[in-house]
């Protein structure tokens, strides 16, 4: 829906950009370095807003105001544009009912009650990791389109983090870690639920972050017996 609303672009990431990825790149509109750049749903972007004649955050943590902003990110644009009510579905009930930790704050909708209020960062973040897709060069977001998915590929996936690089998965920070399995939306608008490998447990605990990419799942779902 926002797409058909937006002229066919899905929502973006926004970064501040007065800040620089690594030591050479600015960040931008739609800069995609890291995966879990696409779980991130509102981020204060003060010297970013000045930079561009914007009016800055006020001090965190506040009650983000429901309209659209440079601020917004990702799923954060579905819930300023109201597409998603209250924007509750951001968040894995599963996970929501685990105990709080410092390991999934994060994750979780109580992180940010009332719903959607910024942590002391200025930040919100969804359990999911929307469009996770960079071209590994330039760093810009693949998958800008609709019709730029030539083919059936991963639109978000659950944020996977093996924190404490063990083998054995986290049920602290896997929604549903007694299953051992994740839910991912598909381009076609399918959903399936996947079977977390060995593998794939050791690649979130493995790359920046801390978590999994979208390009390393596409590979890693061979090894899995769910059927896409």
């Amino acid at each position: 829906m926002y797409a058909a609303d937006s002229g066919d672009y899905l929502p973006p990431v926004w970064i501040d950009p007065t800040v620089t990825g690594g030591s050479t790149v600015s960040y931008g509109f739609n800069y995609f370095a890291e995966e879990h750049y696409g779980r991130y749903a509102y981020e204060a972007n003060n010297a970013g807003a000045t930079k561009y004649g914007l009016t800055p955050d006020p001090a965190a943590p506040f009650k983000v105001t429901k309209s659209v902003s440079p601020y917004c990110q990702n799923l954060g644009y579905l819930w300023a544009m109201n597409y998603i009510g209250d924007g509750t579905i951001m968040y894995c009930p599963a996970m929501n009912a685990k105990t709080l930790t410092t390991a999934n704050a994060a994750l979780q909708m109580e992180a940010y009650s009332p719903l959607l209020t910024t942590d002391t960062t200025g930040d919100v973040r969804s359990m999911y990791v929307w469009n996770p897709w960079a071209d590994g060069t330039t760093s810009a977001r693949l998958y800008q389109k609709v019709s730029s998915f030539k083919g059936v590929h991963i639109m978000m996936m659950e944020f996977l983090v093996n924190s404490a690089s063990t083998m054995q998965i986290d049920p602290s920070t896997v929604a549903h870690s007694r299953s051992g399995t994740m839910n991912i939306l598909f381009s076609d608008y399918s959903v399936h639920s996947v079977k977390i490998t060995p593998k794939m447990w050791a690649e979130a605990g493995n790359v920046t972050g801390g978590n999994l990419y979208a390009a390393q799942m596409d590979t890693l779902l061979t090894d899995t017996e769910t059927q896409y």
